[in-house]
């Protein structure tokens, strides 16, 4: 288990464990368009979940329990909001997915997670207009400071499968379409994905040794500037034969 978000008693205590990058964050409450909150699971409320808001404040949610120096904001060049990645930290005892591998066995990575809004407009093949409602990434160790990154989305796009490499900016990373916008909304979706395979076809010379040094999560919607709503709960590897 990655985390099922059931652990934590508030967003504070939720934030000492998941992290984000400290450059260019700029931690004020004022103009707050953007966070992550813990709430009850909608369907299961003695349950927890994790969610995201961008560009609009969650309706039937009160802010209680999160100080200002704990938000944490990407502040664009003219003082507009951008993106925030979150991720938990394996830097220092990574996840040495390759001793499966090595048995023959493939890693799976699975999560639930739910949209209510999709960034209107975004394009997933699109320089500067690739926004998504929520993805979920894989860190990935490759050596000595090197790494590579599979990126699992949901999108607003009706795309599906892989997003062609040379329709990416980054070359160290592929971006994969888990929902979409004909995804039904306000409902948990499950999601397994390959992981194996994933790491298989981006870089075959590296399966047998690749570890794991994150799990990261983001939602962005800089570039179309349209208000945005996801959660996600129950991340986990799964090994199979």
């Amino acid at each position: 288990m990655i985390d099922d978000f059931n652990s934590y008693k508030d967003t504070k205590d939720f934030l000492e464990v998941w992290k984000s990058r400290r450059d260019g964050y700029k931690k004020i409450l004022n103009n707050n368009s953007y966070y992550y909150y813990l709430r009850p699971d909608p369907f299961i409320p003695e349950k927890k979940c994790l969610c995201s808001a961008l560009r609009e404040y969650p309706k039937g949610y009160v802010r209680t329990d999160i100080p200002s120096e704990d938000i944490k904001m990407v502040i664009g060049p003219e003082g507009e909001v951008k993106a925030v990645t979150i991720y938990k930290d394996y830097w220092l005892k990574k996840i040495k997915i390759n001793n499966c591998h090595n048995q023959g066995k493939e890693v799976f990575l699975e999560w639930e997670w739910m949209a209510y809004k999709l960034p209107e407009g975004a394009l997933d093949e699109v320089e500067g207009m690739d926004d998504h409602a929520m993805s979920l990434y894989a860190v990935l160790y490759i050596g000595w400071m090197r790494f590579r990154v599979i990126k699992y989305i949901w999108s607003a796009t009706d795309n599906t499968g892989m997003i062609p490499v040379e329709k990416t900016t980054d070359k160290d990373k592929r971006v994969y379409i888990a929902s979409n916008k004909k995804t039904p909304l306000g409902k948990w979706i499950k999601v397994s994905v390959n992981l194996s395979k994933a790491i298989k076809d981006f870089m075959p010379d590296r399966y047998d040794d690749v570890t794991i040094a994150a799990i990261s999560l983001l939602a962005d919607s800089d570039d179309v500037k349209k208000p945005t709503q996801a959660c996600i709960r129950n991340i986990k590897l799964v090994v199979r034969p």
